[in-house]
């Protein structure tokens, strides 16, 4: 699997995020496979997650050249290890819409804690009606595999940053953008989707449900090598 193989997404982030120079945040950082694009322009970089797991993954991939501007953290988004107004932008890639219903509002809040005045939110999250892509795929996971509908939970997470905003008078601007992932053919997609939900015991009859899910969207691309699927981005950037 490559993920966005087209290097569109690292322009887009930048652009976004606009980190050169600055102190900042990411929230929900996993491996780092976003705070590894990033930190090389700014001054200086903490990437959090509340997997430890994950934020040991990350260490141990920093290369040489980022050693003194970045920090990985496992913290919690509710209680984050920095001082009231000390960074330039705090960033969440795919990962607001992941904190629990119930501490989404207050996440936000204490991002707007460290931030300083100026600054920025970046939160980019999946749309919430997918329909052709790798987002599309992973809602039918969960309606079908783990039966609920991941769509409330995007809609949700889009009405508390609605309601956090206007609630501290702030500026909210949206945006989108697409990137593409490249498989190397239906089972190298497969697989990947399996990796990504661990919780679920994957027995021969939910990968079956799992290959007519990826049928579903992929359609007449099932059977080219490789198999191109593109992933939809909403972007809210609220400035203080």
């Amino acid at each position: 699997m490559m993920v966005d193989y087209q290097k569109k997404e690292e322009d887009i982030l930048v652009g976004l995020v606009k980190p050169q120079g600055k102190r900042i945040l990411e929230v929900g950082c996993g491996e780092g496979r976003a705070s590894f694009m990033l930190a090389k322009y700014a001054e200086h970089y903490v990437a959090i997650d509340n997997d430890g797991n994950q934020i040991n993954k990350a260490n141990l991939r920093i290369p040489l050249e980022l050693k003194n501007k970045i920090e990985f953290k496992v913290a919690s988004a509710t209680n984050i290890p920095l001082s009231g107004q000390s960074v330039d932008a705090v960033f969440m890639l795919l990962s607001f819409h992941e904190v629990s219903i119930q501490e989404q509002g207050a996440a936000l809040v204490e991002s707007l804690r460290v931030l300083k005045s100026g600054g920025r939110i970046v939160i980019v999250d999946p749309e919430a009606y997918p329909v052709d892509s790798i987002m599309a795929i992973c809602s039918a996971v969960h309606s079908k595999l783990k039966y609920f509908d991941h769509s409330v939970i995007v809609n949700h997470s889009k009405k508390v940053i609605e309601k956090v905003t206007r609630e501290f008078d702030l500026k909210l601007n949206k945006e989108k953008y697409d990137v593409n992932w490249q498989f190397d053919d239906f089972n190298d997609l497969k697989n990947s989707v399996i990796a990504d939900f661990p919780e679920i015991e994957w027995n021969d009859n939910k990968k079956i449900i799992l290959a007519d899910i990826i049928r579903g969207v992929v359609k007449d691309k099932e059977f080219l090598r490789p198999i191109t699927i593109p992933d939809h981005m909403e972007v809210t950037v609220i400035s203080k």
